[in-house]
């Protein structure tokens, strides 16, 4: 439903109640979106993306989607944007809305008042009722109550909308009466829909349906949906790529694998250039050539991800293959290996965005160091990795709606990356330097294992750079203590070698003590949880019903996750062992929770990869017990359903069983 009227006078658009934008504005929206597939690089993307949102608010400067997407995706600066808006704050209820949406970022609090006194300007508006249930959702303000109201109110005011951003809400935040009458609701208005452009609402329409209908109930869905890609499929004689991956990711929801494939194929025939093409490609390609840490596989991957980059001269994904398969080959020329990293990083100048925990620069340095060549790069890499990725911490300091524990997760990197660095300046400095870097390591905080491990071995560096070996022998063995076990290796070599360095002999060295005085224990990747589970009653695949009542008595693992999640996937091959492993135990129950919008993709999931471990939807569940939602993560529950430990992420290592079990053990 839609409603506008327009004062002629001034030409300017006043929304009594405005639920959708104007076709005109929709067309440009969708030409906006339209870029992310463009074969041109991030520059030249987000230029025409920004000209194009430019124009398009300046011949709709009062629209409302016009203005969020100019906003959000125009690429223009936050201060730059707060000006304008604020020039434009006229006393209205739309000026007021739009100034609140944009200084949201910088003081939030005044946004929020400023979005509810746009309502009380204007109480027919429904966009601010979605700006504070996206505050109250999480950050430092949430409130959840709260947040289901505001979405509760939008959509008593817009049944039925074709907005992504409000339909997520309406799956994740609304109250269920709510999302289950408005998704029906939006069901009968896309059933009459006639404009096949629109026809991108099925993935929303399709996400919500799979989450109002109980488990028991998707197979009728699966057969709708089924009918629904054949009217897509009917719509045009020649399809946009849009439409052909909604047909594809709509046959994956039906239970279709074999279409969804021939769907991708067709993808990678019509479009070769595009993203989903080389995605396609790419997938096709690790299944044929399954991943191992052979030489083989390495330079397999090394030839192949340079045939992708000269197919997608523009693709960060392909340069990264190559850079990480080119570390790995030690046989490598070196002129090989820096022009791999040298040409991923000189891409990722351009503004792409794809990056790992530890900065490419740093691993590139690291490589240098380990070969003994371009040791007069080192330096640089070393402050240009700190430098990307302080920018990117900045930025998302920045952003006002950030939950405080997210942002100390989120700064995790840089902490890292601040040891990181001072560890490869050390190694190629000079004495006199080492003065310089004690006092800059000094200045650095440690949260947590990994990072306190880091830090004891950049003191080491420092100290072996200032003539010490002993004290750096003994920072080593400390930072042996801790941080993830495929660092241990390297760092009993280097307590090794400084042992030596020091006038240590072989026949000393053995006498140090047992094996554990050299590898130190293993630091637990448990940690208390931040917040406790409340009980639960929840439907698995099948539509059997579970609750943690029945589970008393018993420790329970979940693992929460999602099909989207890589980490998550990669985790799920060692969980499955781990769950045939425990199965028939009468003390021990191994469940999951998954967290997915898209449900229908999860049966498809669960049966490409033969996993069998039960599956539990748990979205809503998650979303209540966490700040902010993380995965995969892996919870403790002890026999009187207390929830004791939590595991964040996942790090692939050969003895992930063994250290789940001792956690099992721990809690029982």
């Amino acid at each position: 439903m839609r409603m506008v009227c327009f004062f002629l006078l001034c030409g300017v658009l006043r929304a009594a109640t405005y639920c959708d934008e104007p076709k005109e504005v929709s067309a440009a929206l969708r030409l906006s979106r339209a870029q992310w597939e463009s074969p041109l690089g991030p520059e030249a993307r987000r230029a025409e993306q920004r000209r194009i949102l430019t124009e398009l608010v300046a011949r709709f400067p009062d629209d409302i989607q016009a203005n969020r997407r100019y906003q959000n995706d125009a690429g223009i600066p936050k201060e730059e944007l707060i000006v304008q808006y604020k020039a434009r704050m006229n006393g209205d209820a739309l000026t007021t809305y739009f100034y609140a949406l944009v200084l949201a970022g910088k003081d939030l609090p005044e946004a929020m008042r400023l979005f509810a006194l746009s309502l009380e300007k204007d109480p027919t508006m429904a966009w601010p009722h979605m700006a504070l249930a996206y505050h109250y959702a999480s950050g430092p303000t949430m409130d959840k109550a709260k947040a289901t109201a505001q979405v509760d109110a939008f959509f008593a005011k817009c049944p039925t909308s074709y907005d992504f951003y409000t339909n997520r809400m309406l799956a994740t935040v609304a109250s269920p009466a709510v999302m289950k009458k408005s998704t029906a609701a939006l069901r009968e208005r896309v059933d009459a829909e006639t404009d096949m452009e629109l026809f991108g609402i099925y993935e929303h329409l399709w996400m919500l349906e799979f989450k109002a209908l109980p488990p028991e109930e998707h197979a009728g869905l699966r057969a709708r949906v089924a009918r629904d890609v054949a009217r897509i499929r009917a719509s045009s004689p020649r399809l946009s790529m849009a439409m052909l991956r909604l047909i594809r990711d709509g046959l994956k929801q039906a239970g279709d694998a074999g279409g969804a494939t021939a769907a991708g194929e067709e993808i990678a025939m019509a479009y070769p250039e595009s993203r989903d093409a080389m995605d396609g490609t790419m997938e096709r390609w690790r299944k044929e050539h399954p991943a191992a840490p052979t030489k083989e596989y390495r330079a397999a991957m090394y030839t192949t991800a340079g045939e992708w980059i000269g197919r997608w001269p523009t693709n960060s994904v392909a340069r990264l293959e190559r850079f990480l398969a080119a570390l790995a080959l030690t046989d490598l020329k070196d002129e090989e290996v820096k022009a791999a990293g040298t040409q991923l990083l000189e891409h990722l100048k351009s503004g792409d965005t794809i990056y790992g925990f530890k900065p490419w620069e740093h691993m590139l340095a690291e490589e240098y160091l380990r070969r003994g060549a371009y040791l007069d790069e080192v330096a640089g890499l070393a402050e240009g990795g700190l430098a990307v990725v302080k920018k990117r911490t900045e930025e998302q300091r920045r952003d006002g709606g950030m939950p405080a524990a997210f942002l100390k997760r989120a700064e995790g990197p840089l902490r890292a990356a601040g040891f990181w660095a001072v560890d490869l300046l050390a190694r190629v400095g000079k004495r006199e330097q080492a003065g310089e870097l004690e006092t800059r390591l000094e200045s650095l905080d440690a949260d947590g294992a990994l990072e306190i491990a880091l830090r004891w071995q950049a003191r080491s560096r420092v100290a072996e750079l200032a003539g010490r070996p002993l004290d750096a022998l003994v920072y080593m063995e400390k930072a042996l203590e801790g941080g993830p076990e495929m660092d241990k290796k390297q760092r009993r070599e280097e307590a090794r070698r400084l042992w030596t360095l020091a006038g240590g002999t072989e026949k000393t060295w053995a006498l140090r003590g047992s094996p554990a005085v050299q590898e130190a224990k293993s630091a637990s990747t448990w940690q208390a949880p931040a917040k406790p589970i409340p009980a639960w009653e929840l439907k698995d695949l099948a539509g059997k019903k579970w609750t943690s009542g029945e589970l008393a008595g018993k420790t329970v693992l979940i693992n929460v996750w999602a099909t989207w999640c890589g980490p998550c996937r990669a985790e799920h091959p060692h969980f499955q062992k781990l769950y045939e492993k425990l199965k028939d135990r009468k003390d021990v129950a191994v469940i999951s929770f998954n967290v997915d919008d898209q449900v229908g993709m999860v049966d498809g999931y669960m049966k490409e990869g033969k996993f069998t471990f039960p599956v539990l939807f748990a979205d809503r569940l998650v979303r209540e017990a966490l700040e902010t939602v993380s995965i995969p993560r892996n919870w403790l529950i002890d026999g009187k359903g207390m929830h004791q430990l939590e595991q964040v992420g996942f790090m692939e290592s050969s003895d992930w069983i063994e250290k789940m079990m001792a956690g099992i053990e721990k809690v029982k």
